[in-house]
C-alpha cells in the first residue's frame, strides 16, 4: 500500500470516528433533555404540593381559600391579605409553568392537565376580583395567555353558584 492509500484509509477512520462521536452527543443530549423536562416538571409538582399541602394542613387557610374564591370581598382585611399571597404563590407557580411549557421543558400531555388548573382557578369570581389588582406581578407573556386564552367571563357565574 502506499502512502495515498494509508491516507484514503487514515480519512474514512477519521470520518466514521466523527459520525459515531456525532451519534454519541446527540444520544447523550436527548437524555440531558430529558432528565432537564423530568427535573422541571418534578419542581413544579414539588410547588404545587407544597401549596396544596397549606389547604390540607391548615383550616383556617383551607377557609379563606374557600371563601376567597367564591367572594374575596367577603374576607377579612388580613384574610385578604393572606389569600392574596397565597394565589401570588399560586400564580408564580402557574407563570413557571407556562413559561417552561413555551421553552418546551414541560411535554403537551402534563401541560393540558396543567392548564385546566390554571383555567378553574382563574375563572373564580374572587380570583379574578384579585387579578383586577395584581397582573402587574407577571410577565406580560402570562397576563396575555391569562386574559386572552383563560379567561371565560361565562363561567363566573356558574362558579359562585357552587360549592367549593
Amino acid at each position: 500500500m502506499s502512502i495515498q492509500d494509508w491516507g484514503a484509509v487514515g480519512e474514512i477512520v477519521g470520518g466514521v470516528a466523527v459520525i459515531a462521536t456525532l451519534l454519541y452527543l446527540a444520544t447523550q443530549l436527548r437524555q440531558t433533555n430529558k432528565a432537564i423536562r423530568s427535573s422541571s416538571f418534578h419542581e413544579v409538582q414539588n410547588s404545587w404540593l407544597h401549596i396544596n399541602g397549606w389547604l390540607v394542613t391548615n383550616e383556617s387557610v383551607a377557609r379563606i381559600w374557600r371563601i376567597g374564591i367564591v367572594d374575596a370581598e367577603q374576607l377579612t382585611d388580613d384574610e385578604f391579605m393572606q389569600f392574596s399571597f397565597f394565589l401570588l404563590s399560586t400564580f408564580h407557580i402557574m407563570e413557571t409553568i407556562f413559561i417552561q411549557y413555551e421553552l418546551g421543558t414541560v411535554e403537551l400531555r402534563a401541560w393540558q392537565g396543567e392548564r385546566r388548573t390554571i383555567d378553574n382557578i382563574f375563572n373564580s369570581p374572587g380570583v379574578q376580583y384579585w387579578w383586577k389588582q395584581n397582573p402587574w406581578c407577571f410577565t406580560s407573556e402570562f397576563r396575555d395567555f391569562l386574559e386572552q386564552e383563560i379567561y371565560r367571563p361565562d363561567s363566573l357565574i356558574d362558579n359562585q353558584d357552587s360549592s367549593v
